[in-house]
């Protein structure tokens, strides 16, 4: 048991290391978010830079909740910290040569961080190219993850941010 935890953990290490979170995501944050968002987003940034997954474990509330885009097929939503490894492994390992070419990182409040990327790849079941913006609405509180939703738009995610 021990031993696939270690694979399955040095696996979400790899992926996130995959995503290669250059310079380019500094330069997309934009300035005025609150300072605590703004400390959680570098450690985020820096975690996934490192493969520093007991990071992300650190900061992820054990009620974790990750939402996929619902129209997508087999939408899924995780729970917890073993769902974050879940949905760290699944989405990325559909795709060949996965990425995310970032385009803007805000806040909507003090507990909101919107991610906007295009998301690029080819899916493993047939050869196209695919390109999507996905938009990427993290809550935090007390320094944790509480919740990570995929939503198309820019206007849904800071929508349903602001009717928390």
């Amino acid at each position: 048991m021990i031993g696939r935890m270690e694979d399955r953990t040095e696996a979400v290490r790899q992926v996130m290391r995959d995503l290669a979170m250059g310079e380019d995501w500094d330069a997309v944050v934009d300035d005025g978010i609150p300072p605590e968002l703004a400390r959680l987003l570098r450690g985020f940034l820096d975690a996934y830079r490192q493969g520093d997954v007991e990071w992300l474990l650190d900061h992820a509330h054990p009620d974790l909740e990750i939402v996929q885009l619902e129209d997508l097929p087999d939408s899924k939503t995780y729970r917890g910290r073993e769902g974050l490894f879940d949905a760290l492994l699944d989405w990325p390992r559909q795709w060949k040569n996965f990425r995310i070419e970032p385009r803007r990182v805000f806040s909507v409040g003090d507990d909101h961080l919107v991610i906007v990327g295009i998301h690029r790849g080819r899916p493993r079941m047939i050869d196209i190219e695919v390109e999507a913006m996905i938009v990427f609405l993290m809550r935090w509180s007390a320094g944790l993850m509480t919740g990570w939703h995929m939503f198309p738009t820019v206007d849904e995610a800071v929508a349903v941010a602001q009717a928390r």
